[in-house]
């Protein structure tokens, strides 16, 4: 009735004519048996399925759907999806003779296997499966299972989903030929279940992904894998993974899983992938990562003591090592290395070249950090990036070796200098020849505590220009017609200039206010009695190593002030002062450091004078003295980036000696005064101190300079007063240029 050669076509409602067991019955698309569906096998001879385009092919059986024995061959050429829902999807085996079981997919469909038992897919001894079709599995157990000697190539897209196993090869004959995989397009497995991390010769190990025992796994187009609870790809007993094309691997459970495991097997994964989980070579295992640009790796690797191997060569990709790890070579080039676990942990690797950066974590108070150690040969350049930490309680001379190797031969620099409570440290070798890199102070302070302390500075030189002279405040006072008293207002501004110091780099700030007042005149014997109140207003703009701030300066005030008729007048101002101070500067590492503080404080100014006129002539000389002493309260500033600075309070001690010159042209209506003057202020006070964090040091302001003007004093109608100075001062610690204008006006 039937030749050797059998050919099926599936039509509608009748789905397809088969051989079903062993007494060759007809049976329609849906049914259930116990044996077969449709098989090819020494009796029926070989097996060709044809579709038509208007059918759905679909087998349903308890045992396979496909099954190819004793050398023969099917074929399905399907147009449509081809569907089996079976205990097994397909068997291609020989186990009676010589010759090779194979069952080709030609289809244009999808072939769509749901397995209910052990295998979607089985391709034992002397079997071969060639697949033109796309591939989707989904298996209560395994995916794909090549065994022994069977070979499969899979030309199409193959999509898994197992509770167990997605693609596995065993070799359990030695005499057999090494079972194979091919796949040359994409593949997607995911695994839902959980298994054992045992691997033993034969016996597949529930859980894993990928499972290589005896045999070889090759992915051509890339390859997407998860596991929920086991590993993802592992190679034992002399077999072979090859991943090419981009990858993505995610064991998980990273905690207890490894992504790849080469346990006397070899992984090698190319190009670019994406790789969650822990990498391991052990017992002659190994592991090679040749991974390309956008490649990233989250996890530890070891080689269990070195019983493995784990070589990674890596181009533009970043490594994230969640533990200490161990490999056998590392090839870098503009590649991350970060050491992303919250504990300090250590890289280990017999060599190191190329170019690479690594991301260390350190406590060098402690003197515990992040470390990478090169046992054997080292080459290239690499950076070392150790993380900010503004928060350290350092004081600058810290050490903090990081970087260990066994030649010297690599040279190491810092992306940027390390920033470590309020200094700087740098990277640089032990001694001129050692094998070995730490982490030394630099010397220097850090942005975030040189803008902090510098509110000292500014603090200091703003309550010095508010204080000023009675000139610049009200102008000439010596001339009276009967007035009773004076309203005033000034402006001022001008650019101060902080140089360098053993302590703090020097720094610029443009300031500008005012001030104004008013104030009654009691006329007492020989001479006049001013006797005010005024309010002001500074604002600075301070300019920082690697940025730049603000500080506000609220003052108010009383004073007196004493002309007598023979010129001589003394002049007391008592004044309080609340100042806000913020910055915005950036860390080595470009990361923005904002900050802010407050105090307040007094001062205390008298200043004497008296003008003699020369002979004969509009002109006269102004010998002048002024005291000013000022306090000012202690503040703190807490940093974005965790540093803590603690500026303490401080006394001032200003004295003044000068002399001005001055003509004055005689108009009864509109007198002119213009005058220039010198005088030198020194500091007898001044000593403070400040902490960055816990590292306490001193400060002062000790010092002096010159401060000489130009001025002029205009009266109109006897009633309004205009008077202006420019002024200049050039001294130890500071420069200062300034205009000051102002009005009075006599009521």
């Amino acid at each position: 009735m039937y030749s050797s050669k059998s050919l099926l076509f599936f039509v509608p409602l009748i789905t397809f004519t088969s051989f079903v067991y062993a007494d060759k019955s007809y049976v329609d698309a849906d049914f259930s048996s116990t044996a077969s569906a449709i098989q090819s096998n020494s009796t029926t001879g070989n097996v060709t399925i044809n579709t038509t385009n208007a059918s759905t092919p679909h087998i349903v059986t308890n045992g396979y759907g496909l099954e190819v024995l004793d050398g023969t061959s099917l074929n399905v050429n399907n147009t449509n999806d081809f569907t089996i829902d079976g205990s097994w999807g397909i068997r291609v085996v020989n186990t009676t003779g010589s010759g090779i079981s194979q069952l080709m997919l030609n289809g244009s469909g999808d072939l769509i296997i749901n397995s209910t038992g052990q295998r979607g897919i089985f391709v034992g001894r002397d079997g071969e499966l060639i697949s033109d079709s796309r591939v989707v599995i989904n298996a209560a157990m395994a995916g794909i299972w090549g065994y022994d000697s069977g070979s499969m190539t899979f030309n199409k897209e193959v999509d898994i989903t197992a509770n167990n196993y997605g693609v596995i090869v065993q070799k359990a004959d030695p005499s057999m030929a090494d079972p194979t995989i091919t796949f040359n397009d994409k593949v997607a497995i995911n695994i839902l279940g959980s298994g054992s991390a045992v691997v033993a010769q034969g016996v597949p190990i529930p859980g894993q992904g990928i499972n290589a025992q005896g045999g070889k796994i090759e992915f051509k187009n890339g390859l997407e894998a998860t596991t929920a609870d086991g590993n993802v790809i592992e190679s034992t007993d002399s077999t072979q993974v090859i991943v090419n094309g981009d990858s993505y691997l995610t064991s998980s459970n990273g905690t207890s899983m490894v992504a790849l495991a080469a346990d006397y097997g070899q992984i090698d994964i190319n190009d670019k992938a994406i790789i969650n989980g822990h990498v391991a070579g052990i017992d002659n295992g190994v592991v090679n990562l040749n991974l390309t640009a956008g490649s990233i790796i989250t996890g530890a690797m070891t080689t269990n003591s070195g019983t493995g191997q784990v070589n990674v060569n890596m181009a533009g990709g970043t490594w994230n090592m969640t533990e200490s790890s161990d490999i056998t070579s590392l090839a870098l080039s503009n590649t991350q290395v970060k050491f992303t676990d919250t504990n300090f942990s250590e890289l280990t690797s017999k060599t190191l070249s190329g170019n690479g950066n690594f991301t260390l974590k350190t406590d060098i108070v402690a003197g515990q950090g992040d470390k990478l150690v090169i046992t054997d040969s080292s080459s290239g350049s690499h950076s070392i990036t150790v993380n900010n930490q503004g928060s350290s309680l350092t004081n600058g001379t810290e050490k903090l070796t990081v970087v260990e190797t066994g030649d010297g031969g690599a040279n190491f620099s810092l992306a940027n200098s390390v920033e470590l409570g309020g200094f700087e440290y740098g990277l640089q070798r032990a001694t001129a020849d050692s094998k070995n890199w730490e982490l030394v102070g630099r010397g220097q302070k850090t942005s975030t505590a040189e803008a902090s302390i510098s509110f000292l500075n500014s603090a200091y030189l703003l309550n010095y220009i508010d204080t000023q002279t009675l000139f610049q405040r009200m102008g000439d006072l010596k001339a009276v017609n009967g007035q009773e008293g004076n309203f005033w207002i000034r402006g001022f501004g001008g650019k101060l200039n902080s140089f360098n110091s053993n302590q703090l780099h020097g720094f610029d700030m443009n300031y500008n206010g005012y001030q104004l007042g008013i104030d009654k005149l009691l006329e007492i014997s020989n001479g006049n009695l001013y006797l005010g109140t005024m309010l002001g207003y500074t604002h600075g703009d301070p300019d920082y190593k690697r940025g730049n701030g603000t500080v506000k300066d609220y003052n108010a005030g009383l004073y007196g002030t004493y002309i007598d008729n023979t010129g001589f007048y003394v002049d007391a101002v008592a004044k309080y002062m609340y100042m806000r101070n913020r910055f915005d500067v950036s860390d080595t590492a470009g990361r923005t450091v904002k900050g802010t503080a407050k105090n307040q404080g007094y001062s205390l100014s008298i200043e004497v004078g008296k003008r003699f006129a020369i002979s004969n002539t509009a002109f006269y000389i102004e010998p002048q003295s002024q005291l000013t002493y000022s306090y000012m309260g202690d503040s703190t500033t807490h940093a974005s980036n965790g540093l803590k600075v603690k500026l303490n309070s401080y006394n001032s001690t200003l004295a003044r000696a000068g002399a001005a010159v001055g003509y004055q042209v005689n108009n009864a209506q509109n007198p002119i005064d213009i005058y220039i003057k010198t005088g030198y202020v020194k500091e007898f006070s001044g000593k403070t101190s400040y902490k960055l964090n816990q590292c306490k040091e001193k400060y002062n302001f000790r010092g002096g300079w010159v401060d000489s003007a130009v001025g002029a004093n205009i009266q109109l109608n006897n009633r309004h007063n205009i008077y202006g100075e420019v002024s200049y001062a050039n001294g130890d610690r500071f420069d200062k240029q300034q205009i000051n204008l102002g009005y009075r006006y006599q009521f």
